[in-house]
């Protein structure tokens, strides 16, 4: 089955995330919290507030991969 067809958890505030860089070999992608999600005309997210060292940066969905998520229950 396709990927995209499968549900998947979206990325919240607080939660986890490795960000995918091309440039960098997968054992260097960073780690950063999500601070912020903004939803797309889906309602699913599309874009994320991410703060990494310090400094914040926006970020696609398909750029970030969760690793742990922040459960606010």
């Amino acid at each position: 089955m396709q990927t995209w067809l499968m549900p998947q958890i979206n990325l919240r505030e607080g939660d986890v995330a490795l960000v995918i860089e091309p440039n960098s070999g997968r054992g260097e992608w960073p780690l950063e919290r999500i601070l912020e999600t903004s939803p797309g005309s889906d309602g699913f997210v599309s874009v994320a507030r991410v703060k990494m060292d310090g400094r914040e940066f926006t970020r696609p969905v398909n750029c970030l991969r969760l690793l742990e998520y922040h459960d606010k229950e």
